[in-house]
């Protein structure tokens, strides 16, 4: 059985063995206990300079081990865990479906009327004004 002191508020809490499970956690503060040394835990000095060092789950803070924070509850867990130690939330959770984007309306732009006079209306017009006016010049003289 081990002994432990809650290094945030001071309370004493005995675990049979650390598990990395919610019953691991300070009662009073929620302090993660697997990250507090055990009392009587004997090892050498720890450089506190080494911003790399952490006190992971399971490592008792003598190793040096890479951790990414869970995207759920912020738990600092393994580098390589697959759901978070606290919350069990998975740690790489699938991404959310695309949002469907409706496409923009159609636009059918508005037709001009066509002509109803074509080039050859024109013409005649034309031929028939030509024809008037040589009409009146022969009869005139």
């Amino acid at each position: 059985m081990t002994v432990i002191t809650c290094p945030d508020c001071g309370q004493v809490t005995s675990l049979d063995a650390v598990r990395h499970s919610a019953d691991e956690f300070c009662t009073h503060c929620d302090f993660p206990l697997f990250w507090a040394r055990p009392e009587g835990f004997a090892s050498e000095a720890i450089d506190d300079t080494d911003v790399s060092r952490r006190r992971l789950p399971g490592t008792g803070g003598r190793l040096t081990v890479g951790h990414r924070p869970c995207p759920s509850c912020g738990e600092q867990n393994h580098i390589s865990a697959v759901r978070c130690i606290r919350c069990k939330a998975l740690m790489d959770p699938a991404p959310p479906p695309p949002m469907y984007v409706p496409p923009p309306p159609f636009y059918n732009p508005p037709v001009e009327p066509k002509s109803r006079w074509k080039w050859w209306y024109w013409v005649i017009i034309g031929a028939v004004v030509v024809a008037a006016v040589v009409i009146v010049v022969i009869a005139t003289r």
